[in-house]
C-alpha cells in the first residue's frame, strides 16, 4: 500500500499567540477499551477555530467529531494491543495547541 499523502498543515491565523497548556488529551497511558476516542479536551472558554490530527502516522483530521469543548476520533473498529502516537496541531482563539503523546491498548 502507497503511503498516503498528507494535507499540508495549516498556519495559525496568528503566529504570534503562545502556547496553551490547559487542553488535556486522552487517552493517557494504559487502556483496555480498544474502541477508546482519541483526542483533546478544550476549557469552555476557547474557540477551535483550524486543527489537524495524526494517529499511528496516518491523518484522521475528517474523520474526527468535535462538540465544542472536545476534538476527538472514536474508531469503528478494535485497535489493536501496543503502543499508539498521536499528534495534534490546532488553533483557537487563545493560542496555538500542539499535543504529542503516547497510549497503550493492553
Amino acid at each position: 500500500m502507497a503511503p498516503q499523502a498528507r494535507p499540508p498543515v495549516y498556519n495559525p491565523p496568528n503566529p504570534g499567540w503562545g502556547s496553551v497548556s490547559s487542553v488535556t488529551n486522552f487517552p493517557s497511558g494504559d487502556d483496555s477499551n480498544r474502541r477508546a476516542s482519541i483526542g483533546v479536551a478544550f476549557p469552555p472558554v476557547m474557540n477551535l477555530n483550524i486543527f489537524h490530527m495524526v494517529i499511528d502516522g496516518r491523518d484522521f483530521t475528517g474523520l474526527c467529531d468535535f462538540d465544542g469543548s472536545r476534538c476527538y476520533f472514536t474508531p469503528g473498529y478494535d485497535l489493536q494491543q501496543g503502543s499508539h502516537h498521536v499528534e495534534f496541531t490546532g488553533w483557537t482563539n487563545q493560542g496555538t495547541v500542539r499535543r504529542d503523546w503516547y497510549f497503550n491498548i493492553r
